[in-house]
């Protein structure tokens, strides 16, 4: 008897509770479209070049090759301008200025060039921070006298 009672009672919570309760949790997970399920983060971290005053930065990428020589660094409110040279695989050469301020989260905008974005900070007055995450890149930091006349070849 004792074993008929406890089989009776468990088929009575399996069909009034267990069962509903399930059917809602289906219902509820219907109601939401399919599951969607995210792959793991990966968080890169950025490759880091201190740039200090009367140098520039030759970077070569699979692309071409860029210089790039700040002409300020200013104090920490102040713009930081620079220019930059952009020669491609095909030979074609172009080039420009930009300016950067840092913001209020300690970083900066992106350095803009031919074929690359970096990212910049504020260092000092006389230097300054660039970060990129490409892996393929050949980084020489260099003389900044020799930017006009430098091969990019």
């Amino acid at each position: 008897m004792r074993k008929t009672f406890l089989v009776a009672l468990a088929g009575f919570i399996l069909g009034v509770v267990v069962m509903p309760l399930s059917e809602y949790v289906c219902y509820r997970l219907r109601a939401r479209g399919p599951m969607r399920i995210f792959p793991p983060v990966q968080y890169i971290a950025p490759r880091t070049i201190s740039l200090d005053a009367g140098k520039m930065i030759r970077l070569t990428t699979r692309n071409g090759t860029t210089l790039i020589k700040f002409t300020s660094h200013g104090d920490a409110d102040a713009e930081s301008t620079y220019r930059w040279r952009f020669r491609s695989r095909s030979g074609i050469e172009t080039s420009g200025t930009g300016s950067v301020k840092e913001g209020k989260n300690h970083k900066g905008p992106p350095v803009v060039t031919g074929n690359l974005m970096l990212g910049w900070s504020w260092g000092s007055e006389t230097n300054c921070w660039l970060y990129y995450f490409e892996d393929d890149v050949k980084v020489k930091v260099l003389p900044d006298t020799t930017f006009d006349t430098e091969d990019l070849n």
